[in-house]
């Protein structure tokens, strides 16, 4: 028998005998009975609403998240409104509020993205857009974001030297990452 089983023959003895819990014998144990039970309907209502598939991917995603890229993770989250804290009281309650909310599923998607993932939607994002758009989208980064996009996606930096520095070539590198997306776009078109 289980718990469910146990539960239905306890309440359908006290219907068919009332004055059972009165009996001096089990008197002590109704009354821990209803201790545990009103203390379970208690801990029971702070989930309500929640939805339990999500809420046990989303603790078990959450675990998986090391310290190096929670701030990514955190930047995802931040259309939605939300941030991981570091504590795991709070993120446990943080994990009950994701699985309520409606877009719950798509908060997941989120936290489960890989960095791959990430980068090669990063790069075909740029693909889709015309050529246009993509040089514009390249020439409103700043040096640091150029920088660490072409790092991120293996392209190789052109430098040029001014006096005793070497500093980023800009127009040979967009020219360049322009070139390769219209390789993937053609590639992709075929």
């Amino acid at each position: 028998m289980n718990l469910k089983d146990d539960l239905k023959n306890l309440i359908t003895l006290l219907q068919d005998v009332p004055s059972l819990a009165a009996e001096q014998e089990f008197e002590p144990l109704f009354k821990n009975l209803e201790k545990s039970v009103r203390s379970i309907n208690e801990k029971a209502r702070h989930y309500s609403g929640v939805n339990w598939p999500i809420l046990i991917e989303l603790r078990a995603s959450l675990k998986a998240i090391n310290s190096k890229h929670l701030a990514r993770v955190n930047d995802r989250l931040e259309r939605f409104g939300l941030r991981i804290p570091s504590q795991p009281k709070q993120r446990a309650e943080f994990t009950v509020q994701c699985a309520r909310r409606s877009d719950a599923q798509e908060i997941l998607k989120e936290i489960r993205k890989k960095p791959e993932d990430i980068l090669r939607e990063e790069y075909y994002s740029l693909v889709r857009l015309s050529s246009a758009s993509a040089e514009a989208h390249l020439a409103n980064m700043s040096d640091a974001e150029l920088s660490a996009f072409v790092k991120r996606h293996k392209i190789p930096l052109k430098k040029r030297r001014e006096g005793k520095k070497t500093v980023l070539d800009r127009n040979s590198t967009i020219n360049d990452i322009l070139l390769r997306l219209e390789k993937e776009r053609l590639a992709t078109q075929a």
